[in-house]
């Protein structure tokens, strides 16, 4: 397995350990809650995911759209919330501390991630 291989094993297991655990811990009675679980970590996964594989991809030829790709993968993330997520938490009139969870937790996880990424591409060998 290649360095890269692992570093994308290592984000999908926090993401589903992540979500294991998110799940277990929050009440998600309403079957919103259950649809909006799977597609805010699915939503997450798969736009850092190709927001990683461009900036690997990028990295040694063009080092200069780095920025511009990560800028350009959170912002799809959020234009996504709104129209995939967001939906469902507002059906009440309200967005609850745990709604918003659900979606800020592989949010942060996708960012944390591309930030890393970003920062060991800045360091010199």
């Amino acid at each position: 397995m290649t360095k890269r291989d692992l570093f994308f094993l290592l984000f999908w297991s926090v993401l589903y350990g992540a979500h294991s655990l998110q799940k277990a811990t929050l009440a998600l009675e309403a079957h919103t809650l259950h649809q909006a679980i799977y597609r805010s970590y699915l939503l997450n996964g798969a736009v850092a995911s190709a927001v990683l594989w461009a900036l690997y991809y990028l990295a040694k030829k063009q080092s200069r759209a780095l920025l511009l790709v990560f800028l350009s993968g959170s912002s799809i993330k959020l234009i996504a919330y709104f129209i995939a997520i967001y939906p469902l938490f507002s059906q009440d009139g309200t967005t609850s501390r745990e709604e918003f969870m659900l979606f800020f937790f592989p949010y942060l996880i996708a960012l944390s991630f591309q930030l890393a990424f970003l920062v060991r591409q800045q360091k010199p060998s």
